[in-house]
């Protein structure tokens, strides 16, 4: 291994004083930041802050959200069992904590999950004493700074850590907020500086209306290769009906004997976002590998006629594949681009290799029509996602959740891209359950994007109004472009 060691400069001066000239200092200054391996790590401050400030002005076209009005929506998946139980005077710090992807990393860190009828009776002190060292052990983390950022921008927090009381005191800011959440959200969107967010309403995949007049919904089409293979599972008395086509089919009066007749119920409904969505979203990497096989018809319409009790988990899978595939060609047909959750996957103990995203490559190459954008940066496989994007034409890469998940590889994977990727195919997303953690993930966002072009600038790898032209492309134009959101809604966008 060999190691740099700083070298003695001694400066001859010819001064009348015996001090070498400014410019001269300068120049041997820098040189020995090289040799010690330390340019590049700093990037000129006022180029970070007037680039900055122009990402700031941006009305951000946010093209993933998980935000509804609904109370189990605005708190999260974790609520809807018990939203009949649950009201918005109850709102407090650690119901956004809860709704939030801070509670992984305590649970990494060591804590118990945090129990959610503590939430709901408000017990902020017992909860602190449960889980405020496990809260001081992620103060290091990216879900940790995001969720401080929120709170900076939408409560005036000016504090560098949460704290028991600091978090007393905001839990009744919160609180009076949600006392009225549709003016709340109003109110957070508009000084986060949203203008327009493609919302995955998971809670309600049937549901085609959106809670706040500037979302955009965003189709999901799991629920059809859920379902496919464990038609007794869906259709057993008491099954849940919540994104459940069987069931919904036949509320509708739509009768499912055959494959054939399921795929015409999917297809009503493919139809009916068409008309509605700015796209589609596949999170099937959270169940089950992204290795989807091209399976043939008349072998799924044989697979589909047998009791679904009786189907081997690779017969499971081939329905699955097939209804995958089926599903991209509807999209190709409907011109509606598809979101694939690539990479990590949310919570904790989970199978991280089901998203791989060159576990796609067949897909991507069979179906050269159809647009994918790839979540997430498919952390920690940007690289792999930046040579896919590099190769298709129709494949898009995304901040989206990435400098949640590490502002560092958000840094080090948008370096990368902006290397290999046309910058018409990088968009920016929250994928927040509040708006309250999407404000803090706008901004961290917004500070990785600004971080990134600043150094570019000053490496001179491009000019400054290259940088803002990049900035401008990843938090709106290309958003706006690749959905075509300008024909599909009516919200005035330019």
């Amino acid at each position: 291994m060999s190691h740099v060691h700083p070298r003695k400069i001694c400066i001859e001066s010819h001064s009348v004083k015996g001090t070498a000239p400014p410019a001269l200092i300068k120049l041997l200054l820098v040189v020995l930041a090289g040799t010690l391996g330390l340019s590049g790590q700093s990037t000129d401050s006022t180029t970070l802050k007037r680039l900055k400030e122009f990402v700031d002005q941006i009305k951000v076209v946010d093209i993933h959200e998980h935000i509804g009005l609904n109370t189990s929506s605005l708190m999260g998946s974790r609520y809807e069992n018990i939203g009949r139980m649950f009201s918005t005077s109850d709102v407090n710090f650690y119901s956004i904590l809860s709704s939030d992807y801070l509670p992984a990393d305590l649970i990494s860190a060591g804590s118990p999950p945090i129990p959610l009828d503590w939430v709901l009776n408000s017990e902020l002190q017992r909860l602190w004493q449960r889980h405020g060292k496990y809260l001081d052990l992620t103060r290091n983390t990216s879900y940790y700074s995001q969720l401080i950022d929120s709170f900076k921008i939408l409560y005036d927090f000016r504090e560098p850590y949460f704290t028991e009381n600091n978090i007393a005191q905001l839990s009744k800011m919160i609180a009076r907020n949600y006392e009225d959440k549709n003016r709340w959200v109003a109110k957070a969107f508009e000084k986060a500086g949203f203008d327009v967010m493609l919302v995955d309403q998971s809670w309600d995949q049937f549901k085609t209306g959106t809670d706040f007049p500037r979302f955009v919904p965003l189709m999901r089409i799991d629920q059809y290769l859920m379902a496919i293979g464990n038609r007794e599972e869906y259709e057993k008395p008491g099954a849940n009906p919540r994104n459940n086509p069987f069931l919904q089919a036949k509320k509708e009066g739509f009768e499912i004997r055959t494959l054939d007749d399921y795929l015409a119920f999917a297809d009503r409904w493919f139809q009916i976002f068409s008309k509605k969505a700015a796209g589609a979203k596949c999170r099937m990497a959270y169940i089950r590998s992204l290795d989807f096989e091209d399976f043939p018809l008349d072998r799924a319409r044989n697979l589909f006629a047998k009791p679904s009790s009786s189907l081997t988990p690779a017969e499971k899978k081939n329905l699955e594949d097939f209804m995958f595939h089926w599903s991209v060609q509807k999209l190709a047909k409907y011109d509606l681009p598809l979101q694939i959750h690539t990479g990590y996957t949310a919570g904790n103990r989970a199978r991280l290799d089901n998203g791989q995203p060159l576990k796609l490559l067949n897909v991507l190459m069979k179906y050269p029509n159809e647009k994918f954008c790839l979540l997430h940066g498919a952390y920690p496989w940007y690289h792999e996602l930046g040579a896919l994007a590099k190769s298709f034409p129709n494949v898009y890469v995304d901040l989206v959740w990435l400098p949640q998940l590490s502002r560092h590889a958000a840094v080090e994977a948008l370096q990368e891209w902006l290397d290999s990727v046309p910058y018409n195919k990088i968009t920016w997303g929250g994928d927040e359950k509040n708006i309250d953690s999407a404000a803090g993930s706008l901004e961290l966002g917004r500070s990785v994007v600004a971080q990134v072009l600043a150094e570019r600038v000053d490496k001179g790898l491009m000019t400054e109004e290259l940088a803002r032209d990049v900035a401008v492309k990843i938090f709106r134009d290309n958003a706006i472009e690749i959905y075509k959101l300008k024909t599909k809604t009516h919200l005035g966008l330019d």
